[in-house]
């Protein structure tokens, strides 16, 4: 693929998510909805999984007179900008490539998926700080995993699922970095915190009466008198969804089995990801992102979160997650020299290249913009598929459409 196709994909692409971002950033909020109402989660029904992050959007709403829903968007943006920031700040400094980042897969996956309302953005910031002080020269090690255990049990009580991104993976990174075994036991404190987290899931009735709670500060007319679902789930103990996402649903289509085409296509991507770090808009590249520590990362974030994909069905949020965390781990930490971890990217490429796609740069990168995401929209169809070309098609579409309408 010549350099002046990929950036005009690219430049379509970022027009597309501008337009998106755009379109967040000037709504005006007047419904209590799904997102809204899981960022409000707070501790008027006592002390519960979540509770954080919506006590702090209280107190600071009593304190300015903002309204709440008006908050939570402007958290959001925040988050989110910072996170953008970050990224292009990082890979600029580094001269590393930012096609991948780019695509629907990457950064731009928590716009277009709308997730950049979740709390996502805040979790993946902390992961941030937690890198930046493990890779700190001047401060003693017992200091490090301390203040990186109190981050990420801060993190568990925003959202239990940071747990399973940071604990396992630190732990690890430090056990081959040849880390006392003291200090890497300072990840106790999550693990309390997690349990403490999971043992106070909510009662029957804690949605209902952090429902209650809201409507004292939210305006009327600004929530219907249903229930959210992300404060009816709050009350719900932990079962195994993993067979609801391979029910035939959304016109036909199995979302179960387009996880699973994603997942393999990720492992191609990443497997040759050396093929993927490719110029864009002129910018050369002077570092690399090796494919071995972005398919190692990759793998030990899905391993260690597997109980996610057994307790919730929003897959999509976890594997964009830790794709994201990746890249950070990639940024942030020194690279881990080990021979297995080689083998590991050398016999998936092996596999990949006998059974599945030959060896070739240009077609690791054709393959890399076709890719299908899932849960996203697909025209005017929620919770389906997309790719780069059909992001793109739609948008010159909806151009049509208005220009001879």
């Amino acid at each position: 693929m010549s350099s002046k196709f990929i950036n005009t994909i690219v430049i379509l692409l970022l027009a597309i998510y501008t337009f998106d971002f755009v379109k967040y950033c000037i709504y005006k909020p007047n419904n209590l909805d799904y997102f809204d109402a899981e960022l409000l989660i707070n501790y008027s029904s006592g002390f519960i999984r979540r509770g954080l992050l919506g006590e702090l959007f209280k107190y600071v709403h009593l304190y300015t007179h903002i309204p709440i829903l008006y908050l939570t968007k402007i958290f959001s943006i925040i988050a989110y900008s910072s996170l953008i920031i970050y990224f292009i700040a990082s890979f600029y400094k580094k001269r590393i490539s930012l096609f991948f980042l780019l695509l629907p897969s990457g950064l731009f996956f928590l716009l277009l998926d709308n997730r950049i309302r979740f709390r996502d953005s805040l979790l993946l910031l902390l992961i941030i700080i937690i890198c930046k002080i493990i890779s700190l020269k001047k401060i003693e090690t017992f200091y490090k995993y301390f203040f990186t255990s109190i981050i990420i049990s801060l993190g568990t009580l925003l959202h239990e699922m940071f747990f399973f991104y940071t604990v396992p993976f630190f732990a690890l990174y430090a056990f081959l970095n040849k880390i006392k075994y003291t200090y890497i036991s300072l990840f106790i404190l999550p693990i309390f915190t997690l349990a403490f987290v999971t043992f106070f899931h909510g009662s029957e009735n804690s949605g209902y009466i952090i429902f209650e709670d809201l409507k004292k500060i939210i305006p009327n007319g600004d929530f219907s008198n249903e229930l959210p679902f992300s404060l009816r789930a709050i009350n719900t103990e932990a079962e195994s969804l993993i067979f609801e996402n391979f029910k035939q649903m959304n016109i036909g289509f199995s979302r179960g089995l387009m996880y699973i085409i994603y997942f393999f296509s990720l492992i191609i991507c990443f497997s040759r990801y050396k093929d993927l770090n490719i110029k864009v808009f002129g910018i050369t590249n002077h570092t690399y992102i090796q494919s071995k520590d972005i398919l190692f990362y990759f793998l030990i974030q899905i391993l260690a979160t597997i109980p996610l994909f057994f307790v919730a069905v929003d897959w999509q949020r976890f594997i964009n997650f830790s794709i994201l965390s990746s890249f950070i781990f990639c940024i942030e930490l020194k690279p881990l020299n080990y021979k297995a971890i080689t083998n590991i990217n050398l016999i998936f490429n092996k596999i990949i290249s006998r059974y599945f796609i030959p060896k070739n740069k240009g077609l690791t990168i054709l393959f890399s913009t076709v890719i299908l995401v899932p849960h996203l929209k697909l025209g005017n169809l929620d919770y389906l598929y997309t790719n780069s070309y059909l992001l793109i098609f739609n948008l010159f579409s909806k151009i049509l459409y208005f220009s001879f309408s």
